[in-house]
């Protein structure tokens, strides 16, 4: 009956070939029509789509299994490959992390690999040194007087309280020396700022060669040193006059400077502690005992009286 198979229609109306279409079960066939000649016949040949494209089907659905497959782990070997390449990098950034926050203390980082992390890790470490190179010379010039590279004021004031601490801990004494430079203005007006820089730099030098090892020489500004002894026994004040002495008779030793014989001399101010007293104490005191010393002519020590600590000593509350 015609309407019902549209292919087999096709066939009636001479059509030969292959096509696929749904017979009247439901079914989806591939069909072939060809003609037999001798006998004015076509033959048809059916097949359903599903059983001939079955093994097309299953190699569809492994390619696509295995596709899948394949693109997780892909996927894993990268995610593996990725984190074993950016594991020194991401050390490298923790340890930085540390760094900043003040965990650990800066330093540089271990080079792992020869790679672009390992370049960029000993690119950093290259900047990190030079930043420390900077911060060590940032903290050198802040403790260090720039013309004669002695301890300054701030870090000789550090020293001394430390050495206060250790003489009352283990009943020592300690003694301070101010030294103020007598005939230096005449050598800055008549040669130069120059010139006095260089007459302090030599002073500078003379007095390290006078001192300990264990004992502190700096320069507080000006004209002005002190020099601090410590682990001093009950031969204190003898030890604190031969080291005055000896810084007075080095610096009688003519100065020559830009070819010209220059002289300098020295007025001693000397105080002791047993490491009661307070480190402006000791300053004030032996200052006080420099000026005195001025006044009396230059050119030797004093020692500080007990009116020296006490006027500089903290008043009681009322």
């Amino acid at each position: 009956m015609e309407g019902i198979h549209q292919q087999h229609d096709q066939a009636m109306n001479g059509f030969r070939g292959v096509g696929i279409d749904i017979n009247a079960g439901g079914i989806e066939e591939l069909a072939s029509i060809v003609s037999i000649p001798s006998s004015g016949w076509f033959l048809v040949a059916r097949v359903p789509t599903r059983e001939l494209f079955s093994p097309i089907t299953q190699l569809q659905r492994f390619i696509l299994k295995t596709t899948a497959a394949l693109i997780v782990i892909f996927l894993i070997v990268i995610a593996i490959g990725l984190r074993y390449q950016l594991r020194p990098l991401m050390h490298a950034a923790q340890h930085a992390e540390q760094m900043t926050q003040g965990e650990i203390p800066l330093k540089p980082l271990p080079l792992v690999r020869d790679d672009e992390v390992g370049h960029l890790t000993a690119a950093f470490n290259r900047v990190l040194e030079k930043l420390l190179e900077s911060r060590r010379k940032m903290e050198y010039l802040a403790h260090h007087d720039t013309l004669t590279s002695l301890p300054n004021r701030q870090l000789f004031a550090e020293h001394m309280q430390q050495e206060l601490a250790r003489a009352n801990h283990n009943n020592q004494h300690i003694a301070l020396l101010f030294m103020d430079l007598d005939g230096f203005k005449p050598i800055n007006d008549r040669l130069g700022h120059d010139a006095g820089d260089m007459a302090l730099r030599e002073v500078a030098n003379r007095l390290l060669k006078v001192i300990r090892r264990e004992d502190i020489v700096a320069r507080i500004g000006g004209d002005e040193f002190v020099i601090l002894l410590s682990d001093l026994d009950d031969n204190a004040q003898d030890a604190a006059e031969r080291v005055a002495q000896a810084c007075l008779d080095v610096l009688k030793q003519p100065f020559l400077i830009h070819g010209q014989s220059c002289s300098l001399g020295a007025s001693i101010g000397i105080t002791m502690s047993h490491g009661q007293e307070s480190p402006d104490q000791l300053m004030i005191a032996a200052d006080q005992a420099m000026y005195r010393a001025k006044q009396a002519g230059r050119g030797h020590f004093i020692w500080s009286d007990e009116k020296d600590k006490d006027q500089c000593a903290p008043k009681p509350a009322a």
